[in-house]
């Protein structure tokens, strides 16, 4: 049976993290993730048109999750709890990268490129612009007191996602609950809620 082109294309991404976590990303060859992913070469390149464009798809992946949250925290400013949806909000991007750590230990790894680059800046503005939405409507209904909602999206989020970041880098096993009782305080302080 075929697979379809979706499933053959996550396929070769997951084969991507697993040998970019055995052998590290500089020392992965696109041969060693066809063969991971029980694919012809041609495949790989009908997809991806080089090693650092897979990169840079699995970090679009984790954006495109990450969006998902974003846009469910502005939904959920409707109703009136609005302490229930950033914790919500806050422990799903948290269990998100905690669930991605393998790759979040190899973008350490990632040199620059302009394509990288350019790729999380896109996922930069809309995540803060989501987030920064959701603030402001947050705002709007007396639920959060802030004054500039952008800065305060960008700002918590980064600072979130840096200390998530780097305790999946310097630990084998981050401790979550420390980590979601820290992001919870920050949360609530930056919003005044």
């Amino acid at each position: 049976m075929r697979k379809a082109p979706g499933q053959r294309r996550a396929d070769l991404l997951q084969a991507a993290v697993r040998r970019f976590s055995e052998k590290g990303i500089d020392h992965t060859t696109v041969d060693d993730i066809v063969l991971a992913a029980g694919v012809a070469k041609g495949t790989f390149y009908l997809y991806f048109d080089s090693k650092e464009q897979i990169v840079a798809a699995l970090r679009a992946r984790m954006a495109e999750e990450s969006m998902i949250q974003a846009t469910a925290f502005v939904k959920g400013l409707q109703d009136d709890e609005p302490w229930a949806i950033v914790s919500s909000t806050v422990e799903s991007f948290l269990d998100s990268m905690l669930g991605n750590r393998d790759q979040i230990r190899l973008f350490s790894q990632v040199a620059v490129t302009a394509e990288t680059t350019e790729i999380l800046a896109e996922c930069d503005r809309k995540l803060n612009g989501t987030f920064a939405a959701g603030i402001q409507a947050g705002v709007d209904r007396g639920f959060f007191d802030v004054r500039d909602a952008a800065t305060t999206a960008a700002l918590l989020r980064h600072a979130i996602e840096g200390t998530v970041g780097e305790a999946i880098r310097s630990h084998d096993d981050p401790d979550r609950a420390r980590l979601l009782a820290a992001s919870l305080e920050l949360a609530r302080r930056a919003l005044n809620s």
